[in-house]
């Protein structure tokens, strides 16, 4: 008989929220992260190689909200606070002054992939929302590597728990290789 009471004792304080012993939600405790919704696009394996094409500018649009950079590779460097050094070299995505006002940001690894993340509106952030994400990638000479474009359905994000605001909404795009 104990080990139904010891059972029903840990379901109880398994449930989310937890109820109290009167069977009333318990409150709900908040953290104070903030969050920002967001589009990110993964441009897959652009670093991969050949990086006789850079430097390389981008330009990444999510709806109405676009961001520009540009990208550097160089070997034998650490760069600077925009740069990021693998065994393949170092690799910069340096974002326009802009672009970096509205929070968008870029992150390019030598030997791998560009990541660049373009804020969007609150007014159209929530869950279910679908952001026409497109990207441009070109070389030195302006020449286009990739231009593309789809989808990107926005998640909930609850970084502060389930109940806490703010709620932020987070979408991905994942890129080919040019």
């Amino acid at each position: 008989m104990r080990r139904y009471a010891v059972i029903a004792l840990v379901l109880a304080a398994c449930q989310d929220p937890p109820l109290s012993s009167v069977g009333e939600k318990m409150p709900t405790s908040c953290t104070a992260v903030g969050c920002r919704s967001q589009v990110t696009a993964n441009l897959l394996g652009v670093l991969a190689t050949d990086t006789s094409t850079a430097p390389m500018g981008i330009e990444v649009c999510a709806d109405q909200a676009c961001m520009s950079a540009e990208v550097t590779f160089e070997e034998g460097s650490d760069g600077g606070p925009a740069c990021t050094a693998t065994g393949h070299g170092t690799a910069c995505c340096v974002v326009d002054p802009a672009s970096a006002a509205s929070g968008a940001a870029c992150l390019a690894a030598a030997g791998s992939d560009l990541r660049v993340t373009v804020p969007v509106p609150d007014g159209e952030a929530f869950a279910g929302a679908v952001i026409a994400t497109g990207v441009t990638l070109r070389d030195q000479n302006g020449a286009v590597l990739l231009s593309a474009s789809q989808e990107a359905k926005l998640l909930g994000a609850y970084l502060n728990g389930y109940e806490c605001d703010p709620a932020c909404y987070i979408g991905t795009a994942d890129f080919g290789t040019p």
